[in-house]
């Protein structure tokens, strides 16, 4: 048999079952799941493992089964691959590799009351959701720059959270650290190591006048390539990267033109647990002038944990998560983008690859009808692609003008990989702002780890399908026990977006006053969506992405 001879992929859905609901985790056993081999002389399947990515020190002969159970694992991470063997002894190049250990995510941004002067002075609150079938046991702890734990009177640090099976608790910083957080005001991270793999969850910063508001999803993976696509040249930029490893981490960070080329290189180290904070005109590259065009790369080995603040001080913020600049597409959506009347929009668009291209750009209506002008741009290699013209699509009154146009955008390359970010607000760039990842892949489920509606916090969903046939999609809202609140269903026609406020998708919440439980959006066809947090005032928005989870 030839090097043809394959193995199917393993699937990605592999059930971590947990022994003991203590952290760090110990003994645990991990059964891993693939399709069959067709071949009529298939003999069996081997997995091998170890706890270096892509170095197995450790090979199973399972027999022809199609999924084992590896039993009683030490602590730490394991990465797993499998082959195949036919009858004549020859093997299968390696699956996939497949990545299991104790779930450790992280919020990338700590700052309890009293902040940072000069950005705002801030909250952060949580909401995490036990998506899994047993109890998880959460140990979140407050992290400062430098790595260290803060202490002392009023302090509980670590703090240890129980949830049961679909359950979900939502908190802000100071409240589950205590109240001598707040004298200390730190400035850093917060780690959650949880017994259960099946932990969701997102983060909001906000400011006491609820003038100043973003967050985004939990991240749990470090990156060792990491682009950030904005630049706020109007107001200030922070980069951050969280090391979540114990050893300090030399990070090199590079300050990108909208050609491709390096302006300036810088060396950061970032202490073991510790967090790199840092102003990008102050601080990390004060000898040069910004522009809205460039754009950051934040690499190191181990990876570290990058993101992105930018904003206007006492004005708005926008909050994006570093993003992998080995992955990308050469299609992207961008779910929101409005301009006209109080509105405006920008798009940051990055090349991942070392070679030029163009980027051809449609904005498309709520209706599926496309609005204005299809519009082609030449990228660099490596370069960026900024668009802040709100008439990119048209003259007024078509778009831009004094009535308000929105839709989503389709961005597709030549052949570059593409990604990046979308930010939308008040067209004066006064108020309120928030930014978004451009999506690069749709997912059949979706969920949104928090519901605020009542008279002062309004949350929105939007959804939209780009596949050719309509989607049927299933709105569920859950209460912080997991149980369901209220549920509804939705037909999305090809190339069509839904958009509205939950008191329109659900009339008895008008009136209501909600501030817990969670969304869960499930839809026969692949779809992308996004959630808005915000004040019915408008003095504050967030757009929050959806975490994908399984069905």
């Amino acid at each position: 048999m030839s090097r043809s001879f394959r193995i199917c992929r393993i699937a990605i859905g592999i059930q971590l079952m947990v022994l003991g609901a203590v952290v760090p985790i110990h003994g645990k056993d991990v059964t891993l799941m693939w399709d069959a081999n067709s071949e009529p002389d298939l003999a069996g399947y081997r997995l091998h493992y170890g706890t270096i990515s892509q170095t197995y020190t450790t090979t199973l002969n399972v027999g022809n089964v199609t999924s084992y159970t590896v039993r009683g694992l030490g602590e730490g991470a394991y990465y797993f691959v499998a082959t195949a063997y036919n009858q004549a002894g020859l093997v299968s190049d390696y699956s996939n590799e497949v990545y299991i250990g104790p779930l450790s995510i992280f919020y990338p941004r700590l700052t309890a009351v009293g902040g940072e002067p000069a950005i705002f002075p801030e909250y952060t609150g949580v909401a995490l959701v036990n998506l899994g079938q047993v109890k998880a046991t959460l140990r979140l702890t407050a992290m400062d720059r430098s790595g260290g734990q803060p202490g002392g009177a009023g302090i509980t640090n670590p703090a240890i959270v129980s949830l049961d099976p679909g359950e979900q608790v939502a908190f802000v910083d100071a409240q589950l650290f205590g109240s001598g957080l707040s004298a200390q005001s730190p400035v850093g991270s917060a780690r959650i190591d949880s017994s259960s793999a099946s932990i969701a969850g997102f983060f909001l910063m906000f400011d006491a006048n609820r003038t100043l508001l973003d967050g985004g999803s939990t991240v749990s993976a470090p990156l060792t390539a990491a682009i950030l696509p904005e630049v706020e040249t109007a107001g200030f930029t922070t980069i951050t990267a969280i090391n979540p490893h114990t050893d300090s981490v030399t990070a090199r960070i590079d300050l990108l033109g909208s050609d491709g080329n390096v302006r300036q290189s810088i060396q950061r180290t970032v202490q073991g647990n510790g967090a790199l904070v840092a102003d990008l005109a102050t601080e990390l590259f004060p000898s040069l002038t910004l522009s809205d065009s460039d754009y950051v790369r934040v690499s190191s080995n181990p990876g570290v944990i990058p993101s992105q603040l930018t904003g206007s001080s006492g004005r708005y913020i926008g909050y994006l998560a570093g993003m992998d600049s080995t992955a990308g597409a050469t299609a992207l959506y961008s779910p929101q983008y409005a301009t006209g009347g109080q509105w405006r929009s920008t798009l940051s668009i990055t090349n991942l690859d070392s070679f030029a291209g163009t980027v051809t750009f449609r904005l498309v209506g709520d209706d599926g009808i496309q609005i204005g002008n299809t519009r082609t741009e030449a990228i660099a290699a490596a370069g960026k692609l900024y668009i802040d013209d709100q008439t990119f699509f048209g003259q007024p009154p078509l778009v831009g003008g004094s009535t308000l146009t929105q839709g989503y955008v389709e961005v597709t390359s030549s052949g570059p990989r593409l990604n990046g970010s979308v930010k939308f607000g008040d067209s004066a760039r006064s108020s309120f702002s928030t930014s978004l990842p451009l999506v690069s892949s749709l997912r059949n489920t979706l969920l949104f780890g928090h519901v605020a509606s009542n008279d002062l916090w309004y949350t929105g969903l939007a959804i939209f399908n780009p596949n050719q046939g309509e989607a049927v999609a299933t709105i569920d809202v859950l209460n912080p026990d997991g149980s369901p609140a209220m549920s509804r269903t939705e037909i999305i026609p090809t190339g069509r977006r839904i958009s509205a406020l939950l008191t329109q998708y659900f009339p008895a919440l008008v009136g209501a006053d909600r501030t817990s439980g969670y969304i869960r959006v499930s839809v026969d066809k692949p779809v992308a969506a996004f959630a808005l947090f915000g004040t019915n005032n408008l003095s504050a928005l967030s757009a929050i992405p959806p975490q994908d989870v399984a069905p």
